[in-house]
């Protein structure tokens, strides 16, 4: 990205100002660091977040879940009393959300009501010391309902899935799969009766019997595993060659063909962090670019569609995003709050391409700054002479210029070469964004 300069659109918007549509940008605070891990929802926009919280010390860890409904507003939160954190999370068929990870640093899991948060049954490994579920899905037979989490821990291991009958929380039985050296963090449900977990650069799928098969490769970290088609399974990993890069891997469930892509950002300072889809039809992915929440947008035939970059007085950073029934998506992730370095977590809702449909709004087509690179002065081109203001951010994050001319050539003399990014806002919101070299 550093060394290829392009037009970014840039939609940050208030929730005050869509809230007929139901788009929100909203953060719940649990401690003074809060660590958000996962995110699911139930169908009719509601979504269910867990993670865990720490005080100023990074000690006194505190596990965490919440539920929002679809209009950005908490319904319930737990907060756990004793030292714990929170991995994972999923829907059961009943409705139930079932979550997991450790306490007192053995692993935890816990059923509670969707509806009010209210425990219905936990279940606390004391024998796992150092241990904690990674991941959790509820598999189904036809003849009954259990969930699986997965017992995970660092260094090598061998993952152990425990077995509960999912309307009881009495322990069934334990499957151990093959030997991983990273800790499991994510798992995808194949069928009813089959799901794969995931760690760093490995995946195993394991079905109710208990039997399983391991695909491993390449990658510094995996942002998720969904479902590309009814057919097709694709796999969204990062790594680092020269530079960074993203690949996708896809295997088709009939004849078991692998395929895939890779994509180079040439932009030292981008992560991906997490994926998931949009139906059939959008894979998703975040994380952070140049210091700012960003998402991708890919069609099933892997071409980009939609690079969002979400630019913010605090810092943000995009961990896990998934696609409504309702068309939509959301992202979630944590906030960094300057100069406490504190952090919150965030959800952000919006349309299908990453926005929100607000037609006051001018199009990022009508704002353009040129030339590009600049030598001596700069042209912001305004062709509706719309209210705008200008700033130019370094690449330590750091305000250098303001200015609120357009439609004229603006003098850049008294600004040190280098990269910039230029932040456009109309009415006090972002509209455009802009990579700016300056000679």
């Amino acid at each position: 990205m550093r060394h290829s300069i392009y037009l970014l659109l840039v939609l940050t918007f208030s929730s005050l100002l869509v809230s007929s549509q139901n788009y929100y940008d909203v953060k719940f605070d649990f401690g003074y660091y809060d660590h958000p891990k996962a995110i699911d929802n139930d169908g009719l926009d509601n979504v269910f977040i867990c993670g865990w919280s720490e005080d100023i010390n990074k000690e006194n860890q505190r596990a965490f879940a919440i539920k929002v409904d679809k209009y950005g507003e908490e319904i319930w939160r737990i907060n756990e009393s004793t030292t714990s954190k929170f991995y994972s999370l999923c829907i059961m068929e009943s409705g139930n959300i079932a979550i997991v990870g450790s306490k007192n640093n053995s692993s935890y899991i816990k059923v509670v009501d969707s509806s009010n948060g209210n425990e219905l049954w936990r279940y606390h490994e004391t024998d796992s010391l150092g241990c904690w579920f990674g991941t959790v899905q509820e598999l189904n037979n036809g003849d009954s309902k259990q969930l699986r989490p997965v017992n995970t821990k660092n260094g090598e291991y061998v993952p152990t899935v425990y077995t509960f009958d999912s309307n009881s929380g009495q322990l069934i039985d334990k499957y151990q799969h093959w030997k991983l050296i990273d800790p499991v963090e994510f798992s995808f449900k194949q069928s009813p009766s089959e799901f794969w977990f995931g760690a760093k650069d490995v995946v195993v799928r394991t079905n109710f019997e208990g039997s399983s098969l391991i695909w491993t490769y390449q990658a510094s970290h995996t942002a998720g595993m969904d479902r590309l088609s009814e057919n097709k399974l694709i796999i969204v990993r990062f790594d680092f060659g020269n530079w960074p890069y993203m690949s996708f891997m896809t295997q088709d469930l009939l004849t078991n063909d692998v395929d895939g892509k890779f994509v180079d950002f040439y932009d030292s300072d981008v992560e991906v962090i997490g994926s998931g889809m949009l139906g059939y039809s959008k894979i998703l992915i975040t994380g952070t670019s140049d210091g700012q929440l960003v998402l991708w947008i890919y069609d099933t035939d892997l071409n980009l569609q939609k690079e969002r970059i979400y630019p913010s007085d605090s810092p943000k950073t995009g961990i896990d995003v998934v696609g409504l029934q309702s068309d939509n998506i959301v992202i979630m992730g944590y906030e960094t709050t300057n100069p406490a370095n504190s952090s919150d977590v965030f959800i952000m809702k919006r349309n299908a391409e990453g926005a929100v449909s607000y037609p006051e709004l001018p199009n990022e087509e009508d704002v353009v700054i040129y030339p590009n690179p600049v030598n001596d002065r700069m042209y912001v081109n305004n062709p509706k002479n719309l209210d705008l203001e200008i700033e130019l951010v370094n690449s330590i994050g750091v305000v250098v210029f303001k200015t609120s001319s357009t439609n004229n050539f603006i003098s850049t003399e008294l600004i040190p070469p280098g990269y910039y990014i230029a932040l456009i806002k109309h009415n006090g919101i972002y509209i455009n964004k802009q990579k700016l070299i300056i000679q």
